[in-house]
């Protein structure tokens, strides 16, 4: 938690110190209140009393302490009183509304900047890593988690402060007030302490698997809302409601548990309080004789007067109490979702960016004696992969789903390192090239087509930030993008919904081609990139990429021979091991399951025309 508060400047340090200070002097005000009750209430048994004895001219009034009297004309002792009474109310609202106000600004900025750093930690992690949180724990932590960190610093910098002081305060001055009155307090306290305790033991697991739950529900809830179009054509409603609805209600179970032992708590606090409130009053008598005369003096107002402080006072300490367990109750709530913000914080990236000056010159690749495996232990995914691509060649990569292939990229881009052997780009080590040097030098078009709430513009400037209208319609036409972006009244201004959601799925695969080729990247890499492209777009892109793109090295990952069968090199895979390699016209005849793979997509007229 207190991490979390080291984020923010100094400046805002400065101010949760000034809150804190408002918040005690809004105390001290609130804990004089009583008193001057009390002294309003000497005064008019002292007016009450000068009826009987005229020569009364001036008044004492004890203020906390027996010793500590202030002596007044009986004739202004009321507008005194009063008027002191209202003043240390209103410096005592001023305090606490100002209290309020910058202790909910400082909150927020612990908020704002916990989120950035938090956002800019996921944006450096690495595949893996982003694996091991699960994307749905991580929007999770991103909002939810935050947003209890936040609503815990502004109890911390108001009630969190207040109520100890106000708790102990109100115990000094009432053991002023009153010592004899005070022994309720001593049977009182450890009663509430114990009830407390208990509560706070039965709570805290269940604030513990409440967030367990909600990364639960925001991962069924995402799942179905990017996945609505496949719910709804297979008519699945009804069993993905019953999903949702098994882990939302565990949630109202768990939550329900929870809040109703935290609201069992209120009603034994204010029962104790009320017994509390009763042994007051015998005690009273009992020390006191109170009420035993037949007709009010001097001394049964000012035990009226002790009484009434004393009552106040109790009150302090049964509220500063009861502040104090609800915010230590709900700060280990927030204490959990601090720790998961700084799991996060404090994970130490598998990959670490290379800030060297080992720079890609020439877009040649190698693939030297090269295995990988997603865990220690684990089956690999590629075993002994050997391959190598000269600058300005093409290489198709093909085979089964599972084989291997989008992981031949995801090791060439350095998302994931080998596990054995070793990558070379330009002769380079990849884990020796400067990472930003690396990420520019590689335009990677994924399989899953993203593209970002906006316009098309805004969408393919992700390639090239300060790209030229010129450049853009180039990386356009090179993808076939320019007809159907030319065919929407604002073109290039088209809004873009999340995801793409508006455009068809060619459109959105031509549009990031569009925006790799943007890039002007040294090595181009289509990942299954063209699937929703009909074959004469897809050769025209093919075309276009080799008229255009000279010089530039491309990777192209197909499960159509058509997109593939023109490379310079083509690797067969299966079950993550290379078992064909060279062209198309010597893998059809060599390679079984390229083989296979043609006579199930080309005919026996195109075969023979290799």
């Amino acid at each position: 938690m207190w991490k979390l508060f080291s984020f923010i400047s100094t400046k805002y340090k400065i101010l949760a110190l000034l809150g804190v200070t408002l918040v005690f002097l809004g105390v001290i005000t609130d804990l004089l209140v009583p008193s001057m009750l009390g002294g309003l209430t000497q005064t008019l048994s002292a007016h009450y009393e000068q009826k009987i004895d005229p020569d009364i001219k001036t008044v004492d009034i004890v203020f906390i302490y027996k010793d500590w009297i202030m002596t007044l004309p009986l004739e202004k002792s009321l507008l005194v009183c009063s008027l002191m009474m209202v003043g240390f109310s209103v410096a005592g609202i001023i305090f606490g509304l100002a209290s309020v106000y910058i202790g909910a600004n400082v909150a927020v900025e612990v908020a704002k900047v916990t989120r950035n750093n938090l956002f800019k930690k996921i944006q450096g992690l690495s595949a893996s890593n982003i694996a091991k949180f699960g994307t749905s724990s991580l929007i999770t932590r991103l909002t939810n988690d935050i947003v209890q960190v936040q609503t815990i610093w502004i109890l911390m910098l108001g009630m969190m402060v207040r109520a100890p002081f106000l708790f102990i305060g109100g115990l000094i001055f009432s053991l002023l007030t009153s010592p004899s009155l005070s022994i309720s307090l001593a049977v009182m306290i450890p009663t509430m302490l114990v009830v407390i305790i208990i509560c706070s033991i039965k709570v805290i697991p269940l604030f513990t698997r409440n967030q367990q739950i909600l990364d639960s529900i925001n991962k069924v809830s995402r799942e179905n809302i990017l996945g609505v179009r496949v719910v709804k054509s297979f008519n699945l409603e009804e069993i993905q409601n019953g999903k949702f609805n098994v882990v939302n209600d565990e949630w109202q179970k768990v939550s329900t548990k929870a809040f109703t032992i935290l609201n069992i708590l209120i009603p034994i606090i204010t029962f104790i309080t009320n017994l509390a409130m009763m042994s007051l009053i015998i005690i009273a008598k009992e020390t006191n004789n109170f009420g035993t005369n037949q007709s009010p003096n001097i001394d049964a107002f000012n035990i009226a007067a002790n009484v009434i402080t004393f009552s106040q006072y109790l009150g302090y300490v049964t509220g500063g109490l009861i502040m104090t367990v609800m915010v230590l109750v709900l700060m280990l709530r927030s204490r959990i979702s601090a720790i998961r913000i700084n799991q996060v914080l404090n994970e130490q990236e598998d990959i670490k960016l290379n800030n060297s000056n080992v720079f890609i010159e020439k877009p040649s690749i190698k693939f030297e004696n090269v295995s990988f495996s997603f865990n220690k232990g684990a089956e690999n995914a590629l075993t002994n992969i050997n391959f190598e691509l000269k600058e300005g060649q093409t290489l198709g990569i093909i085979g089964p789903t599972g084989s291997g292939k989008s992981t031949i990229i995801n090791l060439l881009s350095r998302i994931y390192e080998t596990t054995e052997g070793s990558i070379y780009i330009d002769d380079k080590n990849v884990n020796e090239i400067n990472s930003q040097n690396l990420n520019d030098s590689i335009g990677q078009v994924l399989q899953e087509s993203i593209l970002f709430s906006g316009t098309i513009k805004s969408n393919l400037l992700f390639g090239k930030l300060d790209a030229t209208d010129e450049e853009i319609d180039k990386a356009t036409m090179i993808a076939c993008a320019r007809p159907f972006i030319e065919s929407f009244d604002d073109k290039y201004d088209h809004v873009v919904e999340q995801r793409g959601k508006n455009l068809s799925g060619g459109q959105k695969q031509r549009l990031q081609i569009a925006r790799a080729i943007l890039r002007q990247p040294k090595i181009l890499v289509l990942d299954d990139s063209t699937s929703a492209l009909d074959a004469l777009t897809d050769r025209t892109l093919r075309s276009n990429i080799k008229k255009y793109m000279k010089g530039t090295t491309t990777i192209i990952i197909a499960q159509k021979i058509n997109s593939i069968k023109d490379a310079d090199k083509i690797l067969v895979l299966e079950d993550g091991n290379i078992v064909g390699q060279g062209k198309h016209s010597q893998l059809i005849k060599s390679c079984a399951l390229y083989k296979d793979i043609a006579n199930s997509q080309l005919s026996k007229e195109e075969q023979k025309n290799v």
